[in-house]
């Protein structure tokens, strides 16, 4: 297991954002999945990342699975964070850009957070054995109403670490959190978005995601009581 995360050729500690204990995180030495410049269509990077998008994987399957499903489609990420918590990393994000985000790849780095994250009507998901039902909630993306399953509380205390640590160690990449529900022009943008913000297909990764990013990067500090409180925000 990696001892932080590989940012510019250095390791960086990737601390919980409350009890600041690290972060489990998992590199290419120690699971042999990797993305790398001339893979499919990843690049080497040439511009400073000033973006950083938000996914979700679209079903319950391990890092393994995804990172196959990519590896076939000549696409990858840098990052993927799993339900509980732990971050699996790909490439060093400074070096390599991946194809994850379309126009703004080679300006941001990405995340893929495991769920299924759409509701779909007669496509019921497969909850993980070791893990409870996630909260569903409404809500409106591209217009459209919907319904989303949250991020267990787990996964969202590594993004806001994620986020916070490239925020602080990457001098383009800003603080802010788009709310936003649709496209916008992304690339005058600087900081976290979600993927649809940038393609009307896509659903990724619910603005309840977002919402409690932008929270958290607001203070950078939340309570245990507040972590809890982002489970029934928005209703079950």
């Amino acid at each position: 297991m990696a001892s932080g995360i590989l940012i510019d050729g250095l390791i960086v500690d990737l601390l919980h954002p409350i009890t600041k204990h690290p972060i489990p995180v998992f590199g290419p030495e120690d699971t042999g999945m990797e993305f790398k410049p001339g893979d499919g269509y990843n690049k080497r990077r040439r511009v400073a990342m000033r973006a950083g998008i938000i996914h979700w994987t679209g079903s319950e399957n391990p890092p393994e699975t995804m990172f196959r499903t990519l590896n076939r489609r000549k696409l990858g990420v840098e990052f993927c964070i799993t339900q509980l918590g732990s971050v699996y990393q790909f490439c060093d994000p400074c070096e390599v850009d991946t194809a994850d985000a379309g126009a703004a790849n080679k300006f941001s780095w990405g995340v893929e957070m495991i769920c299924d994250g759409l509701v779909r009507k007669g496509k019921p998901t497969k909850t993980p054995k070791h893990m409870p039902p996630r909260t569903k909630y409404k809500t409106e993306i591209h217009g459209a109403k919907v319904t989303c399953r949250q991020m267990y509380p787990a996964q969202l205390q590594s993004l806001f670490a994620l986020n916070a640590l490239m925020a602080d160690n990457v001098p383009a990449y800003g603080e802010a959190v788009c709310l936003a529900t649709g496209v916008i022009n992304f690339k005058r943008f600087r900081g976290a978005m979600g993927h649809y913000n940038l393609n009307r297909g896509k659903t990724d990764p619910g603005p309840h995601t977002m919402h409690a990013l932008r929270n958290f990067m607001a203070t950078r500090h939340l309570t245990g009581e507040e972590i809890d409180a982002l489970e029934d925000r928005d209703g079950r």
